[in-house]
């Protein structure tokens, strides 16, 4: 388990990942949890997600926003995200609008009511929506609400080990996994899966 920046994030079962958005403050905070927590991406590429990248039956994470710029990669869009996201574009104009206000008047007001464009974050600065949320803001928001909960041990790394651990559980083969998670190797993948004690007696007591 992480303590201090060290270890391994905490991998969380359903309930607590339920638990741990719940505690996150309303606006555009619960929604990145939830890319994360059904996308098993990193908090980086979550944040920099623009509207283009979401229009379609999958999240797509383009080369240029993944971890060292490999390769793309898209994931299918979980049923609960897909409605997350569709309620966040109609609350995404009042988040944007007061930046919008002091960046660029009644005209940039004017645009952002107008919902998003295909060019825009996803998850904006509230006070300059040409800017994305900093991972320092999101963090900060994470820590309050993993004291709230009481899950100590989690971070934004949290969402993606739990997100493939629980896949690997359910037999989803590494291949398949990998090719969602954007790992480079299998090797490296297997280091993020947790396997439960549970699975660790069943397979003992399959040993010939």
């Amino acid at each position: 388990m992480k303590h201090d920046r060290f270890g391994q994030a905490r991998v969380l079962s359903t309930a607590e990942l339920d638990l741990l958005v719940s505690c996150l403050p309303a606006g555009p905070h619960p929604v990145i949890a939830t890319v994360m927590r059904f996308t098993a991406c990193r908090v980086s590429e979550a944040l920099q997600l623009r509207w283009a990248h979401v229009q379609g039956p999958a999240v797509l994470f383009p080369a240029p926003i993944t971890k060292r710029a490999l390769k793309s990669r898209e994931v299918p869009q979980h049923p609960v995200l897909a409605q997350a996201l569709s309620e966040w574009r109609l609350v995404w104009p009042a988040w944007a609008l007061k930046g919008a206000i002091d960046l660029n008047g009644a005209a940039g007001a004017e645009r952002t009511l107008n919902g998003p464009q295909s060019e825009d974050y996803l998850f904006p600065s509230a006070r300059n929506p040409r800017e994305r949320i900093s991972r320092q803001s999101f963090d900060l928001q994470l820590r309050r609400a993993v004291e709230v909960a009481g899950l100590p041990g989690t971070s934004s790394h949290s969402f993606r080990r739990s997100g493939l651990s629980a896949a690997s559980a359910a037999g989803v083969p590494l291949r398949t996994l990998q090719s969602l998670s954007g790992h480079s190797s299998l090797q490296t993948l297997s280091l993020y899966l947790e396997v439960s004690d549970e699975a660790k007696r069943q397979a003992a007591l399959s040993f010939a």
